[in-house]
């Protein structure tokens, strides 16, 4: 099980380097926090204006934003599960639309 987390934190580092535009630094810094709120093993990243929208292997669609440099909110489709870098007790539903 250890050895898949690796390979997929792996592919997801490489994704969010090239499609994301994040540094190496970047990555590192964000990455456990997006894990912990259920936004990991990506297939397909965009950005537009610092909100990464992206789609998961399991078909889940969502974004997050970066600010200060630190997650700031994550929404996994529609519902928003984390805000200020937090995760939510009680996640809210989330109309933006998902541009991916």
């Amino acid at each position: 099980m250890e050895r898949i987390d690796s390979t997929i934190a792996q592919q997801d580092y490489q994704l969010l380097s090239l499609a994301g535009g994040l540094s190496q630094f970047e990555v590192n810094k964000i990455y456990p926090t997006l894990k912990k709120s259920g936004a990991w093993h990506f297939c397909t990243i965009k950005v537009n204006n610092r909100r990464i929208y992206f789609k998961k292997y399991d078909g889940m669609k969502g974004y997050f934003d970066i600010k200060r440099g630190k997650v700031d909110t994550v929404s996994l489709n529609h519902i928003v599960v984390m805000r200020n870098g937090e995760l939510l007790m009680g996640p809210c539903e989330d109309k933006d639309k998902y541009n991916i």
